[in-house]
């Protein structure tokens, strides 16, 4: 028992000391969580006054407004960095992980699940249940249609890889459930919730916290990259 739980504070304290070392300094993560932060700002201003003309561009909830194309932009250079870390060191797991960040940039640019979740609801018969909507249950099985192929990929690549990088694909995989974690469950229950005010705080958890979990990402994907540079 004391063996156990020795082990599990060791366990911990190398996971607080890979963090420190992976964010500690890390200039270009401040620069973008205070980007997340101000348009996490000007949208609380936009959706809770009347404030700022009711410019649609200011709201995290519009399509290729002003935050989601900043999140375009991180995503995109997640996509480079990765990309630059795999041409380096020819390390395959790099490779699935590029796939799945490339379909969640075209996803968020093109609106895939959500036109293929459309599409399914009508040509299947989906039905509302639960407080959601029969798209809403199209968006989800599009989702799992295009997720799971890249998951098993990645999970595969994750076998056959390197101790060091299992580590990276683990903490990519973290950085990830959190991403799903805001981008569907806190999505449901924004669909669920019908004050006005509530909602609007769950909108906010939802893509403020997508933004400030890709800025997380990012940051580290790119110390990845300068420590690789520095051995």
């Amino acid at each position: 028992m004391k063996y156990t739980f020795m082990k599990d504070q060791l366990q911990f304290s190398n996971l607080k000391l890979r963090f420190r070392r992976l964010y500690t300094n890390n200039l270009l993560l401040f620069l973008l969580l205070a980007g997340d932060v101000a348009f996490i700002l000007i949208h609380t201003v936009y959706y809770f006054t009347t404030d700022l003309n009711k410019n649609p561009l200011y709201s995290l909830y519009t399509d290729r407004g002003y935050s989601e194309i900043f999140q375009y932009l991180k995503t995109y250079w997640i996509i480079i960095i990765l990309s630059a870390l795999w041409w380096r060191t020819r390390q395959f797991f790099y490779v699935s992980w590029i796939l799945l960040f490339t379909y969640i940039l075209s996803d968020d640019a093109l609106q895939i699940h959500e036109k293929v979740g459309v599409y399914m609801a009508e040509t299947y018969g989906f039905t509302s249940a639960l407080g959601l909507r029969a798209q809403d249950f199209g968006q989800l099985t599009a989702s799992a249609l295009f997720g799971i192929p890249i998951i098993l990929f990645i999970f595969i690549s994750y076998i056959k890889s390197s101790k060091k990088n299992k580590a990276i694909s683990q903490d990519l995989a973290l950085l990830f459930i959190m991403l799903v974690f805001c981008g569907v469950f806190i999505d449901m229950l924004h669909i669920l919730i019908e004050n006005r005010y509530l909602r609007g705080i769950a909108g906010i958890v939802e893509d403020g916290g997508e933004m400030i979990v890709m800025s997380f990402t990012c940051g580290y994907v790119f110390n990845v990259f300068y420590q690789f540079r520095s051995t």
